[in-house]
């Protein structure tokens, strides 16, 4: 997916939440459980997220996520992509896609390499 205006959240962290997800299993023999685990990756410039959706047959603390909310690190560069790879074949909705950008405090930040660089 892409950013529109990537220009209003460069020196920001941005969050992504993912709502209504559901996974269903293609050609699933008829004598096999239903599989519902599911990986998925998030990139986003540098930075690669991945989130593991447990099977609940084989798992004994489950519990289906049907939204994620995930941080995607900071924007330091214009990059407009936000990629999303599903590891499983199978067949994915999403109901919605909300993208939240929290201003970096650059001084905060300037003052902790400050601090670091005077203790090495």
């Amino acid at each position: 997916m892409k950013i529109k205006d990537i220009k209003s959240i460069k020196n920001h962290e941005i969050f992504i939440e993912l709502k209504g997800l559901k996974y269903e299993e293609l050609n699933k023999p008829f004598y096999f459980p239903e599989n519902t685990k599911y990986d998925m990756k998030l990139l986003y410039g540098d930075s690669e997220r991945t989130f593991r959706q447990s099977d609940k047959y084989s798992f004994s603390t489950y519990f289906n996520r049907e939204s994620v909310f995930i941080n995607l690190g900071s924007v330091k560069e214009n990059i407009e992509d936000i990629v999303i790879q599903f590891e499983d074949e199978g067949r994915y909705t999403i109901g919605d896609i909300v993208i939240y950008a929290r201003p970096i405090n650059m001084k905060i930040d300037e003052e902790i390499i400050s601090e670091k660089q005077k203790t090495n």
